[in-house]
C-alpha cells in the first residue's frame, strides 16, 4: 500500500476470493447437483463472510431449490477489513482523522463466480434471496423464556410452508 500511495497507483482492485486460474483448473463437476432433493437455505442480512460466500456459491452454481431470507439480501461483508487509524500509525497513510474519527474499509471486494465464468461482486450488497419472509412478532415470542431455540417458531413456519410462495413478500 505504501508503494501504491507513493507512486499514485490504484491499490484497490476487484479480485475474487478464489483466483480465476484456480477455478479454471477445477473439474467441471466440482459442484455436484443433489438429485431429487430440495436444497433450501435460510439466511438473513446478518450473514457475512463465509456464510455470504456459501450462499453466493450455492445460488450462482444453481445448487439450491430456494434461498429464503428475512431480508432481500445477505449481508455482503468480507473479512478483509482494514482500519484507517491503525494503518496510519504504521505510516501507511500520512493523513490522520480529527476528533477521534476513524474508518474501516475493505481492501478486497468479495466476488462470486457465475456459471458462465464471469464474476459478480457481493461485497457490500450480498446475494439476493429468492423469497423474503420477514419474522413476525409471533416468531420471536416465546411461551417458555428458557427456550434456547430462539428461531424455532420462524423455522417451523417456513418448513410448514416451504412450497407456499404466498408467504414471500417480494413475489
Amino acid at each position: 500500500m505504501k508503494r501504491a500511495i507513493q507512486s499514485g497507483d490504484k491499490f484497490i482492485k476487484s479480485l475474487p476470493i478464489t483466483e480465476k486460474e484456480t477455478l479454471d483448473k477445477s473439474p467441471k463437476n466440482l459442484f455436484p447437483k443433489s438429485e431429487n432433493k430440495k436444497v433450501i437455505i435460510l439466511t438473513n442480512a446478518a450473514c457475512y463472510s463465509a456464510c455470504d460466500a456459501f450462499v453466493a456459491l450455492m445460488k450462482d452454481q444453481n445448487l439450491t431449490t430456494k434461498i429464503i431470507g428475512e431480508q432481500k439480501y445477505t449481508g455482503g461483508g468480507g473479512a478483509n477489513v482494514l482500519n484507517w487509524n491503525k494503518m496510519q500509525k504504521h505510516k501507511v497513510f500520512d493523513y490522520e482523522f480529527e476528533n477521534s474519527m476513524d474508518m474501516n474499509f475493505s481492501w478486497r471486494a468479495m466476488q462470486s463466480r457465475l456459471p458462465d465464468g464471469t464474476y459478480r461482486t457481493i461485497e457490500g450488497k450480498g446475494t439476493e434471496v429468492d423469497c423474503v419472509i420477514p419474522k413476525t412478532v409471533d416468531d420471536i415470542k416465546f411461551s417458555n423464556p428458557a427456550d434456547i431455540v430462539k428461531n424455532r417458531t420462524y423455522v417451523e413456519r417456513i418448513l410448514q410452508n416451504i412450497d407456499n410462495d404466498t408467504l414471500c413478500v417480494n413475489k
